[in-house]
């Protein structure tokens, strides 16, 4: 039940307009709304257990196929809502429930918004949980909200469902929002050694910056999940073999010498193709440049990339919109980009 402050009757009312239009297994549903002598309430369904929340920190980190299954069934609760234009925009641990028989239960609506909705907040407010926000809920310039929102929120769960923590985190809200706009979460098996590879591609396209680089919608996701569940493969795609190796020798220690020296004559074959060479240069020196996710310098940078038909360029500097974008490329070739950064202005917190 609730009082009379108007802005949280006003949220109420949307909740519970909002939940009662949603009626799917992954939901807790709303069967009565109203009001009695001043006081408005809501009746719904009762869930006996816990908050996913709540088994997490009981539990802690979760096997892939567990991980996954779970994931999938929040993600049909999300999609049923997305289906009925309704983004959810808080979606995290503490708003999932999971009952005795261990089916979850995606509630608290009270930040949905239904697709081109004017929201509540004073324009430019932030809207969510902050270590569980995409960054276009933090700076509108890097895109509308929308399903992908969803998507960024279902990757934070996967992640913590692997990891028993969040994707980001920092000591206060600021540099939490600074981290999320330029700061990429480190892999799950960098947390979790077991982590399988496959789930693990899932889980950072979720996570991914730009919202086109995301699934597109809760179905896309849907799709790949209940292909990694099955066996079958998954449409994400991890990192690229360079990238591997490099992972690979940065982590381990390698057994043997010939082990070692069959990695550098493989890398030497491979230039004798003809590499893709990068040079790129931001207009501010201090600004970090990244190409596929992977730190490479400041300012102005040159790399090479073999056997890749294209790559991701970001730009971040903390104070100014980060830039990404989409490169192609062709082998043995030299191509130079310079990108400029504009400043964007500190996000109010509502």
């Amino acid at each position: 039940a609730l009082g009379s402050d108007d802005g949280f009757v006003e949220r109420f009312r949307r909740e519970a307009r909002t939940a009662a239009s949603l009626d799917h297994p992954s939901i807790v549903k709303t069967y009565e709304c109203g009001e009695s002598e001043g006081t408005h309430y809501i009746v719904q369904e009762y869930v006996e257990g816990e908050s996913l929340a709540e088994r997490i920190r009981r539990r802690g980190p979760l096997p892939s196929q567990e991980a996954a299954a779970m994931l999938l069934s929040i993600a049909e609760g999300i999609d049923h809502a997305h289906v009925r234009g309704v983004i959810h925009r808080d979606v995290k641990p503490a708003n999932v429930l999971v009952d005795a028989t261990g089916q979850t239960k995606v509630t608290d609506f009270g930040l949905a918004c239904r697709e081109g909705e004017i929201r509540l907040s004073a324009t430019g407010a932030i809207v969510g949980t902050p270590a569980y926000m995409a960054p276009e809920q933090v700076d509108a310039a890097i895109g509308k909200v929308g399903p992908w929102t969803d998507v960024y929120g279902l990757g934070a769960v996967l992640y913590e469902l692997l990891t028993g923590r969040p994707p980001l985190d920092a000591p206060r809200s600021d540099l939490l929002f600074q981290a999320i706009l330029e700061r990429a979460p480190s892999p799950p098996s960098a947390e979790q050694r077991a982590v399988d590879r496959a789930l693990e591609a899932i889980c950072m396209k979720c996570l991914e910056k730009a919202p086109r680089a995301r699934y597109e919608t809760a179905r896309d996701l849907i799709h790949d999940l209940t292909a990694y569940v099955s066996g079958a493969r998954v449409r994400a795609r991890s990192a690229g073999i360079t990238k591997r190796i490099g992972r690979r020798l940065r982590l381990r220690t390698l057994r043997s010498t010939v082990a070692l020296l069959a990695v550098v004559a493989g890398l030497l074959a491979w230039q004798s193709f003809g590499p893709s060479r990068l040079e790129i240069e931001a207009s501010d020196p201090r600004a970090d440049v990244f190409v596929d996710g992977e730190w490479i310098g400041r300012g102005t940078v040159r790399t090479r990339l073999w056997f890749e038909s294209s790559c991701r360029i970001e730009i971040r500097r903390a104070g100014y919109r980060p830039v990404d974008v989409e490169v192609e490329l062709e082998p043995a070739t030299r191509q130079s980009h310079r990108f400029e950064l504009r400043p964007i202005a500190a996000p109010s917190v509502e």
